[in-house]
């Protein structure tokens, strides 16, 4: 059994900017996550390009992206229980791994959103490949979902399938200065996890906390505290990708 202790810290860096006479948007980020030994260190940096297919009451974007990520496992500072001497309790030096181990892949993600007053879907397919193409995988996700405007905030439901087995079923409650989330995931017909996601917004800086429960026979939970802050755009600033396009 290993435990790393301590939650990480993540750093995100991003730039999105939308050229109307074009219908194209670009959209770039830099994140960093960072375990506080430094046992775990992953960064990724990712560009992508969207097409906006405006029509009288309905959008259709379609996009490209590609990402490059690394990630460093630091084994000088992880013990295992393998490397304990059962007689003596001191830590052997463990010789089967090398002290620093370095990964690299490429991630290739293109897709589609559609959306209208009341409803929206996409499809995402995303494509994994190492850069000794030792390891490749594909992943192909879906998003439908329906929103409901009510008085001062909107009612989204929505689903997300993930190779045809893994779901996800929420409901959102947003306004301009808020918002309230529950969802559910499933492997196939087994709940796997119980999420729930609250936030507030005060000028430019988004505030939210997400608390998530697995639910199994070793039943453990994570949280997350994130702070967002929006730097002043140019009036009339799009958003190159829709909101729900970031959860295929």
């Amino acid at each position: 059994m290993l435990q790393v202790d301590g939650g990480f810290k993540v750093v995100t860096l991003s730039f999105s900017d939308f050229f109307p006479h074009f219908n194209s948007g670009i959209n770039m980020y830099l994140q960093n996550d960072n375990q506080p030994n430094n046992i775990l260190n992953f960064t990724r940096f990712a560009a992508a390009y969207v097409y906006d297919l405006n029509m009288k009451k309905q959008n259709l974007s379609f996009w490209l992206q590609g990402q490059y990520n690394l990630k460093t496992i630091n084994r000088e500072n992880i013990v295992t229980s393998s490397m304990i001497d059962s007689y003596t309790g001191r830590i052997l030096q463990n010789t089967n791994f090398s002290k620093i181990d370095f990964k690299t892949w490429w991630d290739i993600n293109f897709g589609f959103l559609f959306f209208s007053k009341n409803f929206f879907a996409g499809t995402s397919v995303k494509n994994y490949v190492t850069n000794n193409k030792a390891y490749s995988y594909r992943l192909i996700m879906s998003l439908v979902g329906i929103r409901i405007p009510l008085k001062s905030i909107d009612l989204e439901i929505y689903e997300i399938n993930r190779n045809g087995w893994s779901n996800q079923a929420g409901i959102l409650f947003e306004s301009d200065r808020y918002w309230l989330g529950f969802s559910t995931d499933f492997q196939k017909i087994k709940l796997e996890k119980v999420n729930f996601d609250i936030g507030f917004t005060i000028k430019k800086a988004r505030f939210s906390f997400n608390y998530s429960v697995f639910v199994n026979k070793n039943l453990f939970s994570i949280y997350e505290l994130s702070v967002k802050y929006r730097f002043k755009c140019k009036k009339g600033h799009k958003r190159a990708i829709f909101c729900p396009a970031y959860q295929l």
